[in-house]
C-alpha cells in the first residue's frame, strides 16, 4: 500500500498543475524556443503566450502583468478581460492616457475610465477621452465642461471626432471667450 502512496504523490501535483499540461506540450517541439532569444521576436512571444491562456489567465495577467501585455490585453475582444487592466494596480496614469486614445478599445474601457476616480481626476486621461472618436457620444458630452479654452478650441477643429462633440466645443469655446473680454 506505502508505494502506490508514494507513486500517486509525485503525480498528482502535477496533474493539478496548470502549467503541466503547457510544459508537457511545449517541451518537445524546439522551434519555438529560438524565437525567444531573439529581441524581435519578444513581442510575438508575448502575443503568442497571452492567445495560449484562457479567460481567467489573461484576466490575472492583465492584473499582474508587465506594461507590454496589459497594453495588448487592453485590446482584447473579452470585456472582462480588458477591465481587469484598469484594475491593475501597476497601471500608471500614462498608460490610462495612452488607452484613452487608442481607437481600437472596447466601448465598455472607454466609458469605465471616467468611472474611476484615479483616472477622472488627470486631464490628460479627460482630454484624451474627448478626442477619442470611438468615445461614446454621452460620456464625450459629460466631460466637455472639464476641457479648457485651448483644447476647446482644438476640438471645434477636429474632424474625426462627430459633429455634436465638435459644435458644443466651438459654443463653449465662444462662450469662455466672451466671459474672459468681460471681466
Amino acid at each position: 500500500a506505502e508505494p502506490a502512496a508514494t507513486v500517486a504523490e509525485p503525480i498528482a501535483p502535477a496533474a493539478v498543475s496548470p502549467s503541466a499540461p503547457h510544459a508537457a506540450a511545449s517541451a518537445p517541439k524546439t522551434g519555438p524556443k529560438k524565437p525567444h532569444l531573439q529581441p524581435d521576436g519578444k513581442r510575438d512571444n508575448t502575443v503568442q503566450k497571452i492567445n495560449k491562456l484562457d479567460v481567467k489567465g489573461r484576466i490575472q495577467l492583465a492584473m499582474k502583468g508587465s506594461k507590454e501585455e496589459r497594453s495588448i490585453l487592453i485590446r482584447d475582444g473579452t470585456k472582462i478581460v480588458a477591465l481587469a487592466v484598469l484594475e491593475s494596480p501597476k497601471v500608471s496614469d500614462g498608460e490610462v492616457e495612452h488607452f484613452a486614445a487608442q481607437k481600437n478599445v472596447l466601448e465598455a474601457v472607454l466609458r469605465a475610465i471616467p468611472m474611476k476616480r484615479r483616472f477622472a481626476k488627470q486631464y490628460g486621461v479627460l482630454r484624451s477621452l474627448v478626442a477619442n472618436p470611438r468615445t461614446p457620444l454621452d460620456v464625450s458630452l459629460g466631460l466637455m465642461k472639464h476641457m479648457l479654452v485651448q483644447d476647446l478650441k482644438n476640438l471645434s477643429g477636429n474632424k474625426e471626432i462627430s459633429d455634436t462633440v465638435r459644435k458644443l466645443a466651438l459654443k463653449m469655446f465662444k462662450q469662455k471667450m466672451e466671459t474672459t473680454k468681460k471681466d
